[in-house]
């Protein structure tokens, strides 16, 4: 039994955040155990659905005292492992924290709570006579314009949709490959298609570029992360991540060890 599993700590979360905000049945938890990156999996010893502010600090302090590793998550759509929960931890899902707090449009700043969708805010920025275009990749837009035109779309059974290859990425629109990796998850495919991951960082790292994107390191970018930071600004992330985090409970294993 891990220190999450402890009867008397899940009463206490029950009694922080109430009683149906904390799930431990198996079937509950299988829903928590991945995100939309391919073949990661590990089930949370427990997860909690705060819905207010002063539940999550109430929660991250029974964390702390019981020494239980903590994995926030939204709505599990990341592509890096960064919400995969780690074994024997908490996971606090946001997704109950949805409001929006202020529209400041003189400012052309929202002050919103992590729960909040994309489209939510878009809709309120218009709203405020400011309206916001969220990017979209070209896959996103190439089905947009193929429900558009009514035809049917399809993937095979298990298949993991991946983006568009493109030429520039990111805000500063410094160059990062992509590439489409194989469908399926027998070992042969993942091998290839980690290679092909490695080729693609490799020569985004070689042309000045990046390995990450919106999605972060999480998991599956975290063996790759020395060759594109190098070893002065990653042992500077580990004090950084050290001083906030002294007791290595918030997101264990996750860019690094």
């Amino acid at each position: 039994m891990t220190a999450a599993d402890d009867p008397a700590f899940l009463a206490a979360l029950r009694q922080a955040a109430g009683q149906g905000a904390v799930l431990t049945e198996p079937e509950e938890l299988a829903v928590y155990a991945f995100d939309g990156t391919a073949t990661l999996r590990q089930p949370p010893a427990c997860v909690v659905l705060p819905e207010r502010v002063e539940q999550v600090a109430q929660v991250a302090a029974l964390a702390g005292r019981h020494g239980v590793p903590v994995v926030t998550r939204g709505s599990g759509t990341g592509l890096a492992g960064g919400s995969v929960p780690s074994e024997g931890s908490l996971v606090l899902c946001l997704v109950k924290l949805d409001r929006i707090l202020e529209v400041d449009a003189a400012n052309l700043a929202m002050v919103v709570e992590p729960g909040v969708l994309t489209q939510r805010v878009a809709d309120e920025a218009a709203a405020a006579g400011r309206p916001v275009l969220p990017a979209r990749s070209r896959l996103d837009q190439d089905l947009h314009h193929r429900r558009q035109r009514g035809q049917q779309l399809r993937r095979p059974a298990g298949a993991e949709v991946r983006r568009h290859p493109g030429l520039r990425d990111g805000p500063a629109g410094r160059p990062r490959r992509r590439h489409r990796a194989e469908t399926g998850t027998d070992a042969a495919a993942m091998e290839r298609v980690e290679a092909a991951m490695r080729e693609v960082f490799q020569a985004a790292v070689a042309m000045g570029g990046t390995i990450t994107g919106e999605h972060g390191v999480g998991l599956a970018k975290k063996p790759f992360l020395p060759d594109a930071v190098g070893a002065v600004p990653l042992e500077a992330m580990r004090r950084l991540k050290a001083a906030f985090d002294p007791a290595g409970i918030l997101n264990p294993g996750k860019i690094f060890d």
